[in-house]
């Protein structure tokens, strides 16, 4: 029960579109993510990164 409270409060307190945030704010949480090796998911498992090679992109929009 702990863990879904836990969860549901970095949900909410969570940036979202729309947000009204600094640029200094937001490139410190990029490169939060970027290099810290333990943010890879957010709390429901859903990664908050992820890598394309350029044939991955091209595949997407039927460019293959």
């Amino acid at each position: 029960m702990l863990d879904d409270m836990l969860h549901t409060v970095a949900c909410k307190s969570a940036v979202k579109a729309n947000d009204k945030n600094e640029m200094a704010e937001l490139q410190s949480l990029a490169e939060q993510v970027y290099y810290d090796e333990r943010i890879r998911h957010c709390p429901h498992g859903r990664p908050v990164m992820f890598t394309m090679t350029k044939n991955n992109i091209a595949h997407q929009f039927k460019r293959t």
